[in-house]
This record gives C-alpha cells, sequence and structure tokens, in this order.
C-alpha cells in the first residue's frame, strides 16, 4: 500500500508539474495575444491617420480590419471560457495541448493576415508622397497664374473706369436725338431726277441723320425758279451716305421739273401724305 501511495504521488506530481507547464504556456499565449491585439489597435489608428484622402482604399482596409478584430475577440472569449475551465481541468487536461496548437495556429493565421493591411498601408503612403510632389510641382504654376489672375483684373478694373469716364463724358455731349427730328432743316442738293418725276436720288443718308419712311417740306432754293409752292418727300431707301425720296404728286408745282443739282431745303415733317403705289416705287428706285 505505501509502495502504491508513493507510485500515485509520484504520478499526480507528474501531472501537476505538466498542468503548471500548460497554465504558463496558456498565460504566454494570453500575453502574446494582447500584445497583438495592441499592435493591431496601434497599426489600425496609424492606416486610418495616413488614409483619410483615399476613403474608398480605407474604407476596405477598415472592413477588414474589423473582421480580423472579431476574430482576435473570439480569441479572446474563447481564452477566458478556458481560464472558466481551469477549475475542471482534471478532466480536460489531456485536451489542453491540442487546444494551445488550435489557439497558436489562429494566432499565427491572424498575424499573417495583418502583413498585406501593413503592404496596403506602405502602399498608400508612397501614392500620398507622389501626390505631395506633384502639388510641390504645381504650386508655382498656379501662383504664376494667380499673380496673371490679379493683374487681369487690375487691367479690367482700370478699363471699366476709363468706360466710365468717357460714357459720362458723351452722355453729356448728347444733347439731341441722333436723328434729324420734326421742325429741323437741311440743305442739299438734288443728285439726279427721276424722268418721271416720280422720285430723286439725294446725297444724305443715315451719317445725316435721316432713315426711310421720313417725310420733308421741300423748297427750291434756286432764285431762277418762279413758284413758292412746297414739295413733299418721302425717303423710301437710305443708306450710309445716300437715300432715294420718293415725289408726292399731289404737292409742289409738278409743271416746272426739278433738275439735278439744284438746291433746296428739306424740312422734317409729319407723315400726312397719303401714297398710292409704294411697292411699285420700291421695285424702281433701284437705278436714277
Amino acid at each position: 500500500m505505501v509502495v502504491l501511495w508513493f507510485i500515485q504521488g509520484g504520478a499526480l506530481a507528474e501531472r501537476k508539474k505538466e498542468f503548471d507547464d500548460l497554465v504558463s504556456q496558456l498565460s504566454e499565449t494570453q500575453l502574446k495575444t494582447t500584445v497583438v491585439e495592441a499592435s493591431m489597435k496601434e497599426e489600425k489608428g496609424i492606416l486610418l491617420k495616413e488614409c483619410t484622402e483615399l476613403e474608398e482604399e480605407d474604407g476596405v482596409v477598415t472592413e477588414e480590419m474589423n473582421k480580423l478584430r472579431g476574430q482576435m475577440d473570439a480569441l479572446g472569449k474563447v481564452i477566458a471560457e478556458e481560464e472558466a475551465k481551469l477549475a475542471a481541468v482534471n478532466q480536460e487536461s489531456a485536451d489542453l495541448p491540442d487546444r494551445l496548437a488550435a489557439l497558436q495556429l489562429s494566432l499565427g493565421e491572424a498575424q499573417g493576415k495583418l502583413a498585406p493591411f501593413q503592404k496596403v498601408a506602405d502602399e498608400l503612403k508612397a501614392k500620398r508622397a507622389g501626390l505631395d510632389q506633384k502639388l510641390l510641382a504645381v504650386r508655382p504654376v498656379i501662383d504664376d497664374l494667380q499673380t496673371k489672375l490679379g493683374a487681369l483684373q487690375d487691367e479690367r478694373e482700370a478699363i471699366r473706369r476709363d468706360y466710365e469716364k468717357r460714357s459720362s463724358v458723351l452722355r453729356e455731349r448728347i444733347e439731341e436725338p441722333p436723328w434729324v427730328y420734326y421742325g429741323d432743316k437741311v440743305r442739299t442738293k438734288v443728285m439726279n431726277v427721276r424722268p418721271s418725276m416720280t422720285g430723286v436720288f439725294l446725297p444724305v443718308g443715315v451719317g445725316s441723320g435721316v432713315k426711310r419712311g421720313m417725310e420733308f417740306l421741300v423748297r427750291r432754293l434756286n432764285p431762277a425758279t418762279p413758284t413758292n409752292r412746297s414739295w413733299r418727300f418721302k425717303l423710301k431707301i437710305v443708306q450710309s451716305d445716300y437715300s432715294f425720296a420718293m415725289i408726292m404728286p399731289e404737292f409742289g408745282d409738278q409743271d416746272i421739273p426739278m433738275q439735278a443739282g439744284e438746291e433746296v431745303e428739306m424740312e422734317r415733317s409729319g407723315n400726312l401724305a397719303r401714297e398710292e403705289s409704294e411697292n411699285d416705287a420700291d421695285t424702281s428706285a433701284v437705278s436714277p
């Protein structure tokens, strides 16, 4: 009995030592897990800080990190459950090495998954550095364009002030309408007379302040003309420096034909005369 008791005591001590070794290994695994989790949190913070300008890539990395963190949380939960079951280690001590190996395998897989994310972070840093270099190269061009823009704005402001000054002076000079007004008189000489005495060509046009449709009372200034009756012209064609006027048949002394080169005085009048064949005059007034 005594020998059996010593033999059982030695076996128990050996099992207790084996149990203590397993507990020590489990503690080391927990410490490694804590270090890995802290390292992952730190790496995650660095990635989030450096990848703010690359939102799409950062979203993918963050999603993967969250998955990995969930796996680590699951590992922590398994470890916590294992710690709670240490009280029944006599029944489960045989399973501890296998479970520890599984935990170590999971930890290795987690560390392996973290490596691609670190590579992505390095690539993002390199992209950021390249963008910073491009920005430095473009900045002088932007500054030069900004300087030119400022000069153009100053020039535009100077032109605007000059325009306002000149337009103010021009507005002050404009005291009369641009057209010959009612009652205004224009002296001129007849350029040519149609043989039918239905119209005349005059050396006055838009530049002289006349326009199509104006009517004038016309007085012949030739002293040899024995008549004081006023004729009436209506402008039908007006160009820049000449015009064609219809002679109203019911006005003036039609028996004394008007001659080319004859001087006349035209006074702007209201449109009182009636015309019977304006369309015919328009089609035939092109040639003298």
